[in-house]
């Protein structure tokens, strides 16, 4: 079965009618439903936009054709629009796949002549953002590079108008790293399909984000096979075990992520997280100290290193990391109820005093003059009453009143 008929489509160089065609086949072929035939939808769909991009199809029969105008002389020489040689530039530029992830690279494309001229400005933004939905896969550098250069973020409501809010959503988002996924972990010497698995890679995080978790699993695993050696792929399989609720997988997987990352502070802050899961503080002491060994100022690594320390009733620990964390932080509340709890605990502890060692006959002379100041100090009650009862005779309901600052003393006056 060729490209074109699993599409179910003509032949055609038509950009827009092969991206429809490609969403009427997952409605039939969802990742989660019948992955095999999704599969299959994906590679057809891959196929037939690169060949319509360089104007060629494959026919039933598998023969190729170029697609031009038959009314042309064949002879003559049409020089190529200056945005199709841009374009077709950044093409291959892209389809070379360590040369794309070079910043510099770019930097020398986007100084082109076409990037200033007013005449093409609007075809040349048309075009490359078209080309950059079919082509995303690129580095958050170069997304930078790209913002400077074209200002996207500061035309919101014009690129809303002209191309639509998924358009404009997909420019800002990878233009703001929204979570950005790695290129670093790639080496020339690995030989495999980078693009194929730059695909599943996005589709798996965009079906976790989507919370269609069987799906994103299904991609993941595709993935693993082409490639395993990359820390996104294995926090992106913690993340999923993490929305099923098997913490203790997920654990492992941040562990391996950290084995080829070490570094990595989301592989840190997870493992920290998973760790306090299980009760195991010292370990979550440990992912925090190197989790700010590298990144000091990472607030949360500061606030889990600080409920660690609590929970092994280290207050004098804990205490010098809240008064950091507050150094640092002045403004974020979630401290202060912890420095409160601290200092509240070190004042009561303060407070406590042991009593020392006595003897039998020191305890009973301590309790007699304990006593003999207990009446001491309520004498001006007995005092008190006593001139009351000089008074002449009165009914006993009324002296009875008399009686209550007695027992009041004896409830409260106690130590």
């Amino acid at each position: 079965m060729t490209a074109w008929e699993t599409l179910e489509i003509e032949p055609t160089d038509n950009l827009t009618a092969i991206k429809k065609a490609y969403a009427k086949g997952l409605k039939k072929h969802h990742p989660e439903e019948d992955p095999e035939g999704y599969q299959q939808l994906r590679e057809a769909y891959d196929f037939a936009m690169k060949q319509a991009k360089q104007g060629i199809v494959y026919t039933a029969t598998k023969t190729a054709e170029p697609l031009r105008d038959w009314a042309l002389d064949e002879k003559a020489v049409i020089p190529e629009h200056p945005v199709d040689d841009f374009i077709k530039k950044v093409q291959n530029l892209y389809d070379d796949f360590f040369a794309r992830l070079e910043i510099d690279n770019w930097e020398t494309l986007l100084q082109a002549d076409i990037i200033w001229n007013v005449q093409h400005s609007e075809q040349l933004q048309d075009e490359l953002i078209d080309f950059l939905q079919e082509h995303p896969y690129l580095h958050s550098s170069v997304w930078q590079l790209l913002e400077q250069t074209f200002h996207w973020s500061e035309q919101k409501e014009q690129l809303l108008e002209r191309y639509g809010e998924e358009t404009t959503s997909f420019l800002i988002e990878n233009i703001a790293h929204y979570q950005q996924l790695s290129y670093d972990c790639f080496q020339k010497e690995v030989d495999m399909d980078y693009e194929r698995y730059l695909q599943l890679r996005a589709d798996a995080q965009a079906y976790l984000r989507n919370d269609q978790l069987e799906a994103a699993k299904v991609v993941i695993d595709r993935a693993f096979k082409l490639f395993a050696r990359d820390p996104d792929l294995w926090h992106l399989k913690g993340v999923y075990y993490l929305r099923n609720n098997d913490y203790q997988a997920a654990l492992h997987m941040f562990q391996e992520k950290l084995a080829l990352s070490p570094a990595d502070p989301d592989g840190l802050l997870y493992s920290a997280q998973l760790h306090f899961h299980f009760k195991d503080f010292q370990k979550v002491i440990a992912d925090c100290d190197q989790l700010l060994a590298y990144h000091d100022h990472h607030v949360e690594g500061l606030f889990l290193k600080i409920k660690g320390h609590l929970e092994l009733n280290d207050e004098v620990t804990a205490h010098q990391w809240i008064e950091k964390a507050i150094e640092l932080y002045p403004d974020r509340p979630e401290f202060f109820p912890y420095r409160s709890r601290v200092l509240n605990e070190k004042t009561r502890n303060e407070q406590i005093e042991l009593p020392e060692p006595t003897s039998k006959n020191k305890r009973r002379l301590n309790n007699m003059l304990f006593y003999l100041f207990m009446v001491l100090r309520r004498a001006w009650i007995y005092v008190f009453v006593f001139l009351i009862m000089l008074i002449p005779p009165v009914p006993f309901h009324y002296t009875a009143f008399f009686l209550i600052p007695i027992f009041w003393e004896s409830a409260i006056g106690i130590p």
